[in-house]
């Protein structure tokens, strides 16, 4: 079966994650096609733009910071890097992501249908009558869908999905071309319908690798960034998150589920379903007009979100060689 994929499972992934080299695997062994819709290849791209932009200006700003708090502090010379440079070289390596890469234009009558679903509030498109890149994506699934049989991954459970099922909506799109598309949310709900092999992993192991400081470290970097996710829900009247946080240990965790599948080079890929509770130290500061001399202007507080994280063990001779998070939710 040819594997579509939205933009949004190639980001919680990334191409060189485990689970990648595992959908790499089965794309091999079975000899089908990745298929990528030019609007995601440009989406992909111009996401990748605005990172290393925002990647080089943290680096300026982090030197203006050590100007300022270290006297005579010589900051290292700023890394020249040409961006256009580097998103041509990452869209070669999508377009050569699989051995069998195609890249799926919109066809001239989806644009008049992207109108009309804008302009009707017809799902992917949003109340607003916004999310053309929604739309575009699956105008490209139904067309694919009426010629061969096609799995659809996308991680945007906000735009295709509701309550980890198709949107009705979606459904009844597929009903009418009467095509075989199945549908996935995520590169491992995929692997673990079409890719589950029988191994020497069972849950009192993966229980026992979980609770690794391997673990623990891909659980906090992956919060690194996604802080509000988790923490805004904690502010009090008149306190903004500053962006600190900081996991200071995982409190209890339990393996709600997990898969097996082979990946490229011998290795396996054990995705994880893990709930944990977490202990969180966040810093938040006040707004409030109140008289300075009387407040900190910060605060410490300790936090105890609950979360299910999708994890990605790749194991090599049944030792844990990279944890990754494609995603984490909070309970």
């Amino acid at each position: 079966m040819n594997v579509l994929l939205d933009s949004s499972a190639i980001r919680a992934s990334g191409l060189n994650s485990p689970a990648f080299s595992s959908l790499q695997e089965y794309l091999s062994r079975t000899k089908a096609r990745l298929l990528l819709p030019s609007v995601v290849l440009e989406e992909l791209c111009a996401q990748r733009r605005r990172d290393i932009g925002e990647a080089l200006q943290k680096v300026r700003g982090a030197n203006e910071d050590l100007k300022r708090l270290v006297p005579g502090f010589a900051p290292a010379r700023n890394p020249k890097i040409d961006v256009e440079d580097a998103v041509i070289a990452y869209r070669d390596q999508l377009e050569r992501s699989a051995h069998r890469v195609e890249i799926i234009e919109n066809s001239p009558g989806d644009f008049k249908e992207l109108v009309r679903r804008l302009a009707n509030r017809i799902p992917p498109a949003s109340p607003k009558g916004e999310e053309a890149r929604d739309v575009l994506v699956w105008l490209c699934v139904l067309t694919t869908g009426t010629k061969q049989e096609v799995a659809f991954v996308s991680g945007d459970k906000r735009a295709f999905f509701d309550d980890g099922s198709l949107r009705k909506g979606l459904e009844k799109d597929l009903k009418t071309i009467r095509g075989k598309v199945e549908v996935y949310v995520g590169i491992d709900e995929f692997l673990k319908a079409h890719h589950r092999r029988a191994s020497w992993v069972k849950k009192d192991w993966v229980t026992e690798q979980v609770q690794t400081e391997q673990v623990e470290k891909a659980l906090e970097d992956y919060v690194r960034g996604h802080e509000d996710r988790f923490l805004s829900r904690y502010c009090e009247r008149g306190e903004n998150f500053t962006g600190y946080a900081s996991i200071t240990q995982v409190v209890q965790s339990d393996v709600l589920e997990f898969f097996v599948s082979d990946m490229t080079g011998g290795a396996l890929l054990v995705g994880v379903t893990l709930w944990a509770e977490l202990e969180i130290e966040a810093e938040y500061e006040s707004d409030l007009d109140w008289p300075r001399e009387h407040l900190p202007t910060t605060r410490l507080k300790t936090l105890y979100p609950e979360i299910v994280a999708q994890l990605e063990l790749e194991v090599v001779e049944k030792k844990i060689k990279r944890v990754s998070v494609s995603d984490i939710q909070r309970q």
